[in-house]
């Protein structure tokens, strides 16, 4: 939660201004420096969403702070957080008397909705619905009471039988190469764009309706972004294709800078919506704190990095270890399985990987409190490769169907229960002939990775339609 700056004098100028001149109740002000007149009532806009204030509710003149929320958790079965409505205000359990009036838009429903989208709160790790929430469907906005200060979000139904909305990202200009990595809770879209070929480069950018290039560092012609968190910073590589001259970056505030100068070989991995950037060197993992200071982690090659700073990678000679609370865990698998990796975790400490059976099939695996769970897909399917889980514990990743010449990849998800070949969820009429692989999805469901189109690699952004 953000902490509210010290009231300004341009900020206490304001307060006087609106009770000199009688605004009618409301004083419209800025988050992050909120300073509302409990006896005059006010404003909080924070993106999408308006919290408004009558006079009288607070008991106090109160600063009120607001920043789009992060680290949520999952949400109810057959629920999922519409894309970019989720905030949290402070200080957390401030009471209003009368209630005050929260109002969250979004962007234009997709589908018929099951049932009207309605505004929840946080409560421990639960979501639990607002009573007297309205949904506008004109407007595209939901309004509900609020007797206090915490975190709020639109939660609306999503079907079993999903339908998605397929959106062709192509590749930068004169590439002929592109795959979407990493997306974060805005919708904003990590892409790695190559050409191959005598002029052979690797580009990184973001998409948010259109590319925003990140650059590169000296004459590296090999930029490569490996996570973006929910503000916007990546972290990745830089280099000319090979390890003697690699770096890793973060690109923050529209500038790339180079990780760690003068320290080896770095290698970035991930970060987390509080800036903490995951890496190693020489295998050895590591995490870099928002104070410029280093944890040394005892697991080598980590992946993944959740809101609590956990993270999981090998740990001796072939154990895997998970990483929480200043020290690794050995995780215990059924003593059948062989070759364990590990690809990554979510905020619930929930660890995917895969693993075989004695034979060359490998098999997908997710890991909870203790037990691990394995998948498989359809028949001839060979291979099953997880590469990202959400907090609702819902896996995407990449197949291998085995055919009798030749074999061909598909992405996937895994929802607990069955599993979904999402080359079957293209909609009619979409370029895509199929779906190679599933990189990563937020937690209103949204997947990214990399597809076919007339024979050529697009990045793709595949969206669950509203109710569909």
């Amino acid at each position: 939660m953000k902490l509210f700056r010290p009231f300004t004098l341009a900020t206490l100028l304001l307060v006087a201004l609106a009770v000199l001149h009688g605004c009618a109740g409301e004083a419209a002000i800025t988050p992050g420096e909120n300073l509302i007149n409990a006896a005059i009532g006010g404003k909080v806009i924070v993106g999408t969403a308006t919290l408004t204030i009558p006079p009288g509710s607070l008991s106090q003149d109160t600063g009120i702070t607001a920043a789009a929320a992060t680290g949520l958790p999952a949400p109810p079965a057959g629920k999922a957080v519409l894309p970019g409505s989720a905030y949290t205000f402070g200080p957390d359990g401030t009471a209003f008397d009368p209630p005050a009036t929260l109002s969250i838009a979004y962007g234009e429903a997709r589908g018929a909705m099951a049932t009207p989208p309605a505004i929840y709160q946080v409560q421990g790790n639960q979501w639990v619905a607002v009573q007297g929430s309205q949904f506008d469907g004109v407007a595209n906005k939901v309004t509900a009471p609020l007797a206090h200060l915490s975190t709020y979000a639109i939660l609306t139904s999503i079907s079993t039988e999903q339908s998605y909305e397929l959106i062709d990202l192509g590749m930068l200009p004169g590439d002929n190469f592109a795959s979407a990595v990493s997306i974060n809770e805005s919708g904003q879209v990590l892409v790695y764009s190559a050409l191959s070929g005598p002029s052979e480069h690797v580009r990184a950018a973001i998409w948010d309706g259109a590319y925003t290039e990140l650059g590169t560092l000296g004459n590296r012609r090999r930029t490569v972004g490996v996570a973006i968190n929910d503000q916007g910073t990546v972290v990745g590589q830089c280099d000319n294709g090979s390890n003697v001259d690699s770096v890793a970056f973060v690109y923050k505030n529209g500038q790339i800078q180079e990780l760690l100068p003068g320290t080896g070989p770095v290698v970035a991995r991930d970060i987390n919506a509080s800036g903490q950037i995951l890496g190693h060197t020489n295998f050895d993992g590591f995490i870099l704190n928002t104070d410029g200071q280093r944890t040394v982690l005892d697991i080598k090659s980590p992946r993944g990095l959740n809101a609590s700073a956990h993270t999981v990678g090998r740990k001796g000679t072939d154990g895997i270890g998970l990483y929480r609370n200043g020290a690794s865990e050995l995780l215990t698998f059924p003593s059948d399985w062989q070759t364990i990796s590990t690809f990554g975790l979510n905020d619930n400490d929930q660890v995917i990987g895969q693993f075989r059976l004695g034979g060359n099939d490998l098999f997908g695996f997710v890991w909870t409190n203790g037990v691990a769970t394995s998948f498989s897909g359809p028949a001839n399917v060979t291979q099953i490769t997880p590469l990202a889980i959400n907090n609702a514990g819902t896996v995407v990743g990449t197949m291998v169907t085995q055919l009798e010449t030749s074999a061909h990849s598909d992405a996937f998800l895994w929802d607990g229960t069955s599993m979904i070949n999402l080359t079957t969820k293209i909609p009619a009429g979409s370029p895509f002939s199929y779906l190679d692989s599933a990189r990563a999805i937020n937690e209103s469901g949204w997947i990214v990775g990399m597809g076919l189109v007339e024979g050529q690699a697009h990045a793709y952004l595949l969206k669950p339609i509203l109710g569909g």
